[in-house]
């Protein structure tokens, strides 16, 4: 199900540069040399103070993306020259939301912020189906451009993908702290084909270092413990992939490594914040005010998103560490090539 909620309003001082909206007009005319600019500044005015409505759509229930929305309505309220609306729809994970997300397309947005695949082609389908031209603005998707969201949209489709790391950076890391490793869970969800090319792609490499590896998928956050109990008396680290279905759930995971003493890797340092030993990963709040930074364009100037190309992220790698589950999760904080944050 969906649920809606207005969680924020925002009206800035209007920049006497602010370009000029679809309400105002202006020509410019060369004379003699010179160029006269003739405006409509009554209706620049009126567009320029006309409150700007943002529909956020994101997984609920999920501190990594709570932490990413955070970022994007913070800098966007600090930064924009109008004022705005926010209006989040907070999808249930799990749980099949193709007939309850059209309700977003019942409003006329001015900009839809979507997070992760599913709620990107979610907002996509909605505005399709419902005949509208309603710029979308995605983050949290690595390899998005891969994934041809752009060339299943109406030129209304753009966004900031997540900087893919390689998965060699991540087993390194984990044999550098833990070189006794010897069994390597990985679970993934089943329902993202790319995740089982991430787990195959991560065990090939542990497997090339004499390290057994259980790829496990998962299909439901009810199984989560059952799918991955079997394999626990014999491994010693579970490692986590770029998942918000298994990041809503890392307190879980925490918990059974802290009981055995199995190490928690994470692809997120907010995972790490919430009890995982060690994760490789990149900022969520920083990622969240990059894309409120591009997406400005589109509610401040009216630009169309086929004329903001998709880029990368560029926030990259850090390791981070949690001083208060390590010792329990059998790592001691050796030293790295790369800095480590302590949190």
């Amino acid at each position: 199900m969906v649920s809606k909620n207005k969680i924020h309003v925002r009206g800035n001082k209007v920049s006497s540069t602010a370009l000029f909206g679809r309400n105002g007009w202006s020509f410019k005319i060369p004379f003699l040399g010179s160029t006269f600019v003739l405006q409509n500044k009554k209706n620049i005015k009126r567009d320029q103070e006309r409150v700007r409505t943002v529909a956020m759509l994101a997984p609920a229930d999920n501190p990594v993306v709570r932490t990413f929305l955070k970022g994007f309505v913070d800098t966007l309220s600090a930064e924009s020259n109008v004022p705005l609306t926010f209006y989040e729809y907070s999808l249930k994970p799990d749980k099949d939301i193709s007939n309850d997300v059209s309700t977003i397309s019942d409003n006329p947005y001015d900009l839809i912020f979507s997070f992760g695949l599913s709620c990107t082609r979610q907002a996509m389908r909605a505005t399709r189906l419902n005949g509208l031209n309603t710029p979308i603005f995605f983050g949290g998707i690595v390899n998005a451009t891969r994934k041809g969201l752009t060339e299943f949209g109406n030129g209304n489709v753009t966004g900031i993908e997540t900087a893919t790391l390689s998965r060699l950076p991540h087993a390194l890391l984990l044999l550098s702290q833990k070189p006794t490793i010897r069994s390597v869970v990985i679970p993934f969800n089943k329902r993202e084909p790319w995740q089982r090319n991430e787990a195959d792609e991560l065990s090939t490499i542990l497997q090339s270092y004499g390290i057994e590896v259980h790829a496990v998928p998962i299909t439901s956050l009810d199984t989560l413990k059952e799918d991955i109990r079997p394999y626990l008396d014999v491994a010693d680290t579970i490692m986590t992939l770029d998942d918000n279905l298994l990041d809503s759930k890392i307190e879980t995971l925490r918990d059974m490594c802290n009981e055995r003493g199995i190490t928690l890797f994470t692809s997120n340092p907010d995972g790490v914040e919430r009890g995982a030993a060690i994760g490789l990963g990149t900022g969520q709040h920083e990622m969240g005010a990059e894309c409120a930074q591009r997406a400005r364009a589109i509610l401040e100037h009216n630009v169309r998103p086929a004329m903001l190309p998709v880029t990368r992220s560029v926030h990259t790698g850090k390791v981070f560490m949690n001083r208060d589950t390590m010792l329990q999760q059998g790592l001691f904080g050796l030293p790295t090539q790369v800095p480590i944050r302590f949190v």
